[in-house]
């Protein structure tokens, strides 16, 4: 039986006994206070559990710390209370005596402090009997076996062989520890992925950790390779991780680790409950490890009380993170309930102090005579996409109207801005700012912009980007077709300025408004 299922069970004997201890001070009888109204007080106690499920309060980690433990526990049965407080004030009768039922939970979060201290002591109390055999280990491997001493071997034997004969020893038996650890905490597919790409070698590191502090002590010239088993999402400063590694691994230098992507959590809850639970209860988990996150008001709330713990991130922003932190993704792959990526270190971070998470954003864009202009934009893909044009592009290529074929940096919400048109409306910032006009080419991102051919590069820079593209006119079908319609455009801009600017907007006019005409 697993802890996780253990503590599930014995939490139900614990409720049972704070039920009885409440009922024993209010002078209550434990058979009639279980009996009466017992399909209200039987919602409550499912109600209590699935908190405890969603807020992971059963979740026993061996690297857990006792203080994180407890919040875990505190946080969970505080969410409860504070929900029923809201249930209260419109369904009094629904709890029956508050007395009682504060009281039992009150004693339950004791008895569950207790359990898990005595579980701290006695995970304590077997960490020092394996550090006892790992330090044995270690000096075995430094020493070798007794068969493979040099004292054994033959006297005609050189100093130098000798020592050769060693190294080659240690190192083959470094790789096979190397491998049997990630055989042993993964499984043979997650093995099986990671040494496809050759990052289980002599020169890796295995590490499970969340603190950037564990990666600076390692050297930092003998490492080529490191593989992180702990996932993102447990990391409090992902970046500041993700640049630490990147310090520590030279040009070339790959690093694997493994994340839990927002779909893939999602498919989980759906598959662990029956959708009249499902639905629910992933929608309170999405509100807090990931809305609250994002969110200034209720960011520093979120993290005093999870450390960043199971924070919720999509894949985008997963891929995001490391493409702004100086790595580009090898490989990726979903394994059952995670995806492990495999990222080689291709120059230094860009070091971004002032991410966005709102739903307003500025991106940086080609303006006029090439300099970088910040456009204004309802937020349609998820945090870090803009670091994902040229991955996306490799992965993905481009369909014939020149858009990302299955864009997965395009969030739900945003597909439908998209339809309505919400998120242009801030754009209206850079008009009046005199950034842009209302009729032009649409400013592109870097990657965009070096897609196009020199010649048309030339003449956008000759121009200010505009609010209504050509596109909306002439409805080009293909990416060829798109650049020949703005070289269209701006070759009958540079002869007839206003004329050709009137005639383009009441083009795209009709075809927006009676063609239902969209970018996509």
């Amino acid at each position: 039986m697993t802890k996780k299922r253990l503590f599930l069970i014995l939490d139900q004997l614990f409720i049972l006994v704070a039920i009885w201890l409440s009922t024993l001070i209010k002078g209550e009888p434990l058979l009639e206070a279980l009996v009466n109204r017992f399909p209200n007080n039987a919602i409550l106690w499912v109600a209590l559990v699935c908190f405890g499920l969603v807020f992971g309060k059963y979740d026993i980690p061996r690297s857990s710390s006792l203080r994180k433990d407890a919040l875990r526990i505190l946080w969970a049965n505080f969410a409860f209370a504070g929900t029923v407080s809201l249930v209260l004030l419109f369904f009094a009768e629904m709890i029956g005596s508050r007395a009682l039922f504060f009281g039992t939970l009150g004693f339950a979060t004791l008895f569950e402090l207790v359990f898990v201290v005595m579980m701290r002591i006695f995970r304590e109390a077997k960490v020092i009997d394996d550090g006892h055999t790992a330090q044995t280990a270690c000096r075995e491997q430094a020493t070798g076996p007794k068969e493979t001493t040099v004292a054994e071997e033959a006297p005609e034997t050189t100093a130098a062989s000798k020592k050769d004969v060693q190294e080659r020893s240690f190192v083959s038996r470094h790789g096979q520890i190397i491998k049997q650890s990630v055989l042993e905490q993964t499984g043979e597919e997650v093995f099986a992925f990671l040494n496809r790409h050759h990052t289980l070698d002599d020169d890796s590191i295995v590490l499970s950790v969340n603190n950037r502090l564990n990666i600076l002590t390692l050297p930092t010239k003998c490492i080529t390779k490191i593989i992180n088993l702990e996932k993102v999402n447990n990391h409090r400063y992902v970046n500041k991780f993700f640049e630490t590694v990147n310090f520590k691994l030279p040009p070339g230098g790959l690093y694997a680790g493994c994340a839990l992507p927002q779909s893939v959590r999602k498919k989980r809850f759906m598959r662990r409950f029956t959708p009249v639970l499902g639905v629910p209860l992933y929608t309170v988990d999405f509100l807090i490890h990931r809305v609250m996150p994002k969110l200034p008001v209720s960011r520093k709330v979120y993290f005093f009380m999870t450390k960043g713990k199971k924070r919720v991130m999509s894949r985008a922003e997963i891929l995001g993170r490391l493409y702004s932190c100086g790595f580009e993704v090898a490989d990726e792959k979903v394994i059952g309930d995670q995806m492990v990526f495999i990222a080689r270190k291709i120059r230094n971070p860009y070091y971004d102090n002032n991410p966005t998470y709102g739903p307003l954003i500025r991106l940086n864009r080609v303006g006029k005579d090439g300099r970088m202009i910040g456009v204004y934009k309802m937020r349609t893909m998820h945090p870090y996409a803009e670091y994902l044009q040229e991955y996306v592009h490799k992965v993905n290529a481009l369909d014939e109207k020149g858009k990302f074929e299955d864009d997965f940096r395009i969030s739900t919400a945003g597909k439908i801005m998209r339809k309505l048109w919400i998120d242009e409306l801030p754009t209206l910032i850079n008009w009046l700012k005199g950034e842009m006009k209302l009729v032009g080419v649409r400013p592109l991102s870097r990657h965009y912009f070096s897609l196009y051919n020199k010649e048309l590069q030339e003449k956008r820079c000759r121009h200010t980007p505009g609010l209504v593209p050509p596109y909306y006119a002439d409805m080009p079908e293909t990416f060829e077709e798109i650049m020949e319609s703005e070289k269209r455009y701006l070759d009958a801009y540079e002869k007839h300025p206003l004329r050709t600017d009137w005639k383009y907007f009441w083009k795209a006019f009709v075809n927006i408004v009676f063609r239902n005409a969209r970018s996509g």
